[in-house]
């Protein structure tokens, strides 16, 4: 750490009095797919189907694979006749209206003629009453009914794993027939239109970088060296006090540049 102060001193010094000129400096990095996703299995099911292969490009919500489904579709389709079924909430709404009409006239030849009784306005008034309980519990199970329509949906969709990101199948773990368990991986994707680079650098040298800022990678390949350019999308706030690196990430456009990420290279800073 005294080291790593006393360069970082020596360096201010020289940039007072114009002695250091800016040099090119390289550390050395590893990168990144920008997104390397692994599908997992929601729940336990067996393999049906297998939509995808390796190498294939798939699009964010494109379905990879189908598990055994046929339980959880009869279950969709029963839950939907079920809540399609309103004949009983029909015959309890028109039994309501019945038993108001009646509950009102013997209420108003009550209180007009006296002809009726008024244990007989009671009656009728609790036939109506319970009437209307029948109507709301029916209502409320019909509600019921909808929700569990959409757990049986929600359940059915489990078997159809879908990729939540656009990219490339770079392998695919089980095979039609095999059964699998909860969280099992299943198929991998990547995204590889963009890629991450990170690297190491040392304290002095990394005071100066910030969030946003250019920066330069190189790669050694087939065809020698290639520059790519890049900005850094992380820089971190602490130094790490053991080795006196501070880690860093870029971001690139990988559209044009073609690096397979995986492969090492060099992040290139102008410091003083």
């Amino acid at each position: 750490m005294e080291r790593i102060l006393m360069r970082a001193l020596l360096i201010a010094c020289l940039c007072c009095f114009g002695i250091a000129d800016a040099a090119e400096v390289r550390v050395s990095g590893l990168s990144a797919p920008f997104r390397d996703v692994i599908f997992s299995a929601p729940t336990y099911g067996t393999i049906d189907l297998i939509r995808v292969k390796e190498g294939e490009t798939v699009k964010e919500g494109q379905v990879l694979m189908e598990m055994l489904k046929m339980v959880e579709e009869l279950e969709v389709e029963r839950r939907k006749l079920i809540l399609d079924d309103k004949s009983e909430v029909k015959v309890a709404a028109e039994q309501v209206n019945t038993l108001k009409a009646g509950f009102e006239s013997t209420k108003e030849l009550y209180e007009s003629t006296g002809s009726v009784s008024k244990e007989d306005v009671a009656a009728k008034e609790l036939e109506y009453k319970k009437a209307m309980a029948e109507e709301e519990r029916l209502k409320a199970s019909e509600t019921r009914q909808a929700v569990d329509l959409k757990l049986a949906e929600e359940t059915l969709a489990e078997k159809f794993i879908r990729s939540t990101v656009g990219g490339r199948v770079v392998e695919i773990f089980l095979h039609r027939g095999e059964g699998c368990k909860a969280q099992d991986p299943l198929v991998r994707v990547v995204d590889t239109s963009k890629f991450f680079f990170e690297a190491n650098v040392e304290a002095v040298h990394g005071q100066q970088l910030k969030e946003g800022d250019a920066v330069t990678l190189e790669f050694a390949g087939g065809n020698g060296i290639k520059r790519v350019p890049g900005k850094l999308s992380f820089v971190s706030p602490i130094v790490d006090p053991s080795s006196g690196l501070l880690r860093v990430k870029a971001l690139c456009d990988n559209n044009k540049a073609g690096i397979k990420p995986g492969v090492d290279g060099y992040l290139i800073l102008n410091v003083r």
